[in-house]
């Protein structure tokens, strides 16, 4: 779920998580297995979240995934 609520844990969150690649991916763009690595790496995320985290940037324009790399739209940098 996106919205959160008072009882969740917002370090679980779908839209924390999603700050939290947009920040990674204005550096570079990440291979998706990569991306992933590096953020269970910090955050112990589980994949669900992340494969939510992704759907929810790519559904609002965000990001754009080519040949198995994940990418920052132009226009955020």
């Amino acid at each position: 779920m996106i919205t959160p609520t008072k009882y969740s844990n917002l370090k679980n969150n779908a839209l924390v998580q999603g700050s939290r690649i947009i920040s990674l991916l204005k550096k570079r763009p990440y291979f998706v297995d990569d991306l992933y690595e590096k953020l269970n790496k910090d955050n112990s995320i589980d994949l669900r979240l992340y494969y939510e985290c992704l759907t929810f940037l790519f559904v609002v324009d965000l990001i754009y995934a080519e040949e198995h790399y994940i990418y920052l739209k132009r226009d955020l940098m």
